[in-house]
């Protein structure tokens, strides 16, 4: 019996095993038979059978099967060491196990394939065909071919599997080294901040974060079109008193937190505007607007109008937290 993890060669096997035995010059041994099976397989995948002659103290061969040109030793090595994969049987070297097997695939492919062409012609029969191509096919998977062809399939999935986890182990790598970066950024730019809004000369900053608190507390309550612009009013002329400023150019990224959170409170008025005179909504707002938040990518302003202003109102009472939180950092160092 030749087993291995593939399907042992046949041909160049049986041609080795021959010579071999034949150099042993016995007259011990009449009759040879060799199986080949793949590990774990309980049925063999082929088998041959041939008589040793003793003549003049040499053996000779004689096979009962039909079989192919001799294989040397050394072409043996030569083909073992080029092929890592199972060697492609011909159709005569088939085993009768193999060919039993391909059998019933090829039939039940077949029988699927008219029930499909009958479905169109006569439904009862394209299920009797479909039910039949089903029994052909559970037949074939209990022969050594199909239990072959499960075995693989379920080492493909399972090999599948294995690069899934490892490819997901890698992303939950990277994304942790980013997030750390990230954060190494955002300290780096903290301590950063934090020295220069020592630099401050007034306390314009500081009452652009009390309007936004005051407005956050109003839109978290709710509030209608024509009175938003009242609700922002404040708000956005502390912004501006605080853009003419000096102090707008002492530190940038608090500069730019107040920039973004009222141009959030405007983004959401312009939203209402066209909302309550039945506007459409132009691609370029809706551009704006997945730009800022790519969570409502895919989704119509018009349509889904709530959620996109709360959407609106919840960052800008985020960047309010930021800010506020920038200022106070100033204030205890003072």
């Amino acid at each position: 019996m030749l087993e291995s993890a593939q399907v042992p060669n046949q041909q160049a096997l049986v041609a080795f095993l021959r010579k071999g035995i034949t150099g042993l010059g016995t007259a011990s041994i009449e009759r040879v038979k060799i199986y080949g099976r793949q590990t774990g397989e309980e049925f063999s995948a082929w088998n041959q059978e041939f008589e040793l002659v003793v003549q003049n103290n040499w053996s000779s061969l004689h096979i009962e099967e039909d079989t192919t040109s001799q294989i040397s030793l050394s072409s043996l090595d030569t083909e073992e060491s080029k092929v890592s994969e199972p060697s492609i049987q011909s159709k005569n070297s088939k085993s009768p196990n193999t060919l039993e097997g391909e059998k019933w695939a090829n039939l039940g492919g077949l029988l699927l394939l008219a029930s499909l062409i009958l479905l169109f012609i006569n439904w009862q029969f394209a299920l009797t065909t479909f039910v039949v191509a089903m029994i052909a096919y559970n037949i074939y998977q209990g022969t050594p071919a199909g239990k072959y062809d499960t075995e693989k399939r379920k080492l493909e999935s399972e090999k599948k599997a294995e690069e899934d986890r490892l490819k997901k182990i890698q992303q939950e790598e990277e994304k942790n080294i980013e997030k750390i970066q990230q954060e190494e950024a955002r300290r780096l730019l903290i301590d950063n901040v934090k020295s220069e809004v020592r630099n401050l000369k007034t306390n314009l900053a500081h009452d652009c974060i009390n309007e936004f608190i005051k407005v956050n507390a109003r839109l978290s309550v709710g509030v209608s079109y024509m009175d938003l612009p009242s609700v922002i009013a404040s708000a956005k002329l502390a912004t501006q008193l605080f853009e003419k400023s000096k102090d707008y150019h002492v530190c940038l990224y608090l500069s730019e937190l107040i920039k973004k959170n009222m141009f959030y409170y405007e983004l959401s008025f312009q939203c209402f505007d066209k909302r309550f005179h039945n506007i459409i909504f132009n691609e370029y707002l809706e551009q704006i607007i997945i730009n800022l938040f790519p969570e409502l990518k895919g989704r119509k302003v018009y349509f889904d109008f709530d959620s996109i202003v709360q959407t609106i109102w919840m960052k800008a009472a985020q960047c309010s937290d930021e800010i506020d939180d920038i200022l106070e950092l100033s204030d205890n160092n003072n």
